[in-house]
């Protein structure tokens, strides 16, 4: 079973997460930002996207975004963003499993560890907070 129902779910739990994350500990993004790394997500049940654009000081996530030519796509269903927020799965495992498909520079994930182990503190009370958690 799905863990959001809808995209609309989805978007507002990445849209605090990230708010939190960037407002509570803007220095997360800023391996994002040395990177320069513009990276679109597209995740699947249910359809959303998402860039992270670190060629903007501070940092920015786009929802909704896919208009922007990315250096790195990654696709992957939201159910797999979720395990790996909650740091069930880890990015590594995702990758060699190919629950994650990346297209462009994959050495340049390694900006997202700081981006992701603090959106993993966040994650867990969103989604209490919004009742998908118990």
């Amino acid at each position: 079973m799905a863990t959001f129902k809808s995209s609309e779910q989805f978007y507002t739990s990445a849209r605090i997460l990230f708010d939190r994350l960037l407002t509570q500990n803007p220095e997360a993004a800023e391996p994002v930002e040395k990177a320069k790394l513009l990276m679109l997500f597209r995740c699947t049940e249910p359809t959303v996207s998402f860039l992270i654009n670190g060629r903007r000081h501070p940092a920015k996530v786009e929802f909704g975004q896919d208009k922007i030519r990315p250096e790195i796509n990654a696709t992957l269903s939201t159910d797999t963003l979720h395990l790996i927020l909650l740091g069930d799965l880890p990015l590594s495992k995702a990758l060699s499993t190919n629950s994650i498909k990346v297209r462009g520079s994959v050495w340049k994930l390694t900006s997202l560890a700081d981006l992701f182990q603090e959106c993993q503190t966040l994650y867990p009370d969103i989604l209490r907070e919004q009742g998908l958690l118990k």
